[in-house]
């Protein structure tokens, strides 16, 4: 059963890094990802048969636990659900887990659309955000090449009625500021 101990550890080091003992969560990763989990053999069933087996002070258990489990409390619960005999449960129980590894459940996948496209091309960017980026490399220009048109006339943008105000009301300081 060398092949258990490695997919074990497996299970193990992608439920919490680095680890090499079973919690709850292992096992219920365990169960998923190896598909052992039906109507009559659920996530509360093995929870309960572990905690069971772990009592209540300890957490988890190591790889020579876990087979005490799978040979104890889990292979009966294994049994009751399937209607099988405990030595085929087991037998069953180990076959499933050893076939198992560790998958990414609930992940994006890479998605290739036509609307994406408009959206990472710069070539096809219109307006100011063309002026951005450089259309060979697609790297943006920084702060450096971006153009700077501001004036200190007080103004924004458009300017509008901007050499409508009558200078002779104007205040003008001593020390005349210079932009």
């Amino acid at each position: 059963m060398g092949d258990l101990r490695c997919v074990f550890l497996a299970f193990c080091d992608f439920c919490n890094k680095g680890s090499t003992t079973c919690t709850g969560k292992t096992l219920r990763k365990i169960c998923t990802d190896c598909n052992i989990y039906t109507d009559n053999l659920n996530e509360n069933k093995v929870d309960v048969r572990f905690r069971q087996h772990t009592g209540n002070v300890k957490r988890d258990v190591d790889y020579d636990g876990f087979l005490e489990f799978i040979d104890g409390p889990f292979s009966d619960a294994y049994a009751c659900a399937y209607k099988v005999s405990k030595r085929a449960a087991i037998e069953a129980l180990k076959s499933k887990i050893a076939a198992g590894w560790p998958q990414l459940n609930n992940t994006t996948e890479v998605v290739c659309e036509e609307g994406l496209e408009l959206l990472t091309d710069v070539k096809l960017f219109t307006g100011i955000h063309r002026a951005r980026f450089d259309p060979e490399t697609g790297k943006g220009l920084g702060k450096d090449e971006k153009e700077c048109n501001a004036s200190c006339n007080g103004y924004v943008y458009s300017g509008t009625n901007m050499t409508t105000y009558d200078l002779s009301h104007a205040y003008t300081s001593p020390a005349k500021k210079d932009c």
